[in-house]
């Protein structure tokens, strides 16, 4: 349940490379969150900080921006789509993607002056 999980106000942080599109109509396509039944989650992010890589992306009108690892998000809303996430054969049964929505947190790290030996 994307609701119960993912809390309005809760932060996330993604450990791995992530790869998204600026362009939502992407994800109806098959090769990424598609029409299939079965469990999905779209994550739409209000994005501050990340790579445009569209020039090295494999789907040419993909739009492609990556998400380094360790970003941090902020949970604004989260929406339960998927009526029986064990239905893999018809979507009316299985329901339409779940989606959460998230704010990107940049916060800038904070500057420390480390001492060196022999300097004061």
């Amino acid at each position: 349940d994307p609701v119960a999980y993912f809390k309005t106000g809760a932060t996330i942080l993604w450990y791995e490379f992530k790869s998204t599109s600026t362009r939502n109509e992407v994800m109806s396509r098959p090769n990424f969150c598609g029409h299939q039944a079965g469990p999905r989650t779209i994550f739409s992010v209000d994005a501050v900080r990340g790579y445009r890589i569209a020039d090295f992306s494999v789907f040419d009108d993909e739009e492609e921006v990556l998400f380094p690892p360790l970003t941090k998000l902020r949970v604004t809303a989260a929406t339960k789509l998927i009526n029986d996430p064990s239905e893999t054969i018809n979507v009316a049964l299985s329901g339409h993607p779940d989606t959460i929505i998230v704010e990107q947190i940049v916060e800038t790290p904070a500057v420390q002056e480390i001492p060196r030996e022999g300097h004061t």
